[in-house]
């Protein structure tokens, strides 16, 4: 995949996360740190370790950043509860 394929591929998942994080959110969406109301989704962020056995294999967990605009509080959402592990066809990391 060359770069610019995967610029819109990101903008596209972006895009995805941050509508679906939003229709889920209940309550309010003031941030608890500066009390604005705007937030925006990034590109998963890093692999967290979740559980790891006797075998070295590691189960991980893919993490969706969403931060406040104004000051940067961040809210980290698991990508596979929200059904986003995946774009058509190709992993976050535009593997096949």
């Amino acid at each position: 995949m060359n770069e610019e394929d995967y610029r819109k591929q990101v903008l596209w998942f972006r895009k995805q996360a941050q509508d679906l994080i939003l229709e889920k959110w209940v309550g309010s969406k003031l941030c608890p740190i500066c009390e604005h109301t705007e937030w925006a989704a990034y590109e998963p962020q890093g692999v967290v370790p979740a559980i790891g056995d006797s075998y070295g294999i590691t189960l991980t967990m893919i993490l969706i950043p969403l931060a406040c605009e104004n000051c940067g509080f961040t809210h980290l959402f698991n990508a596979k509860t929200l059904g986003l592990t995946e774009t058509p066809g190709e992993d976050f990391h535009g593997h096949e």
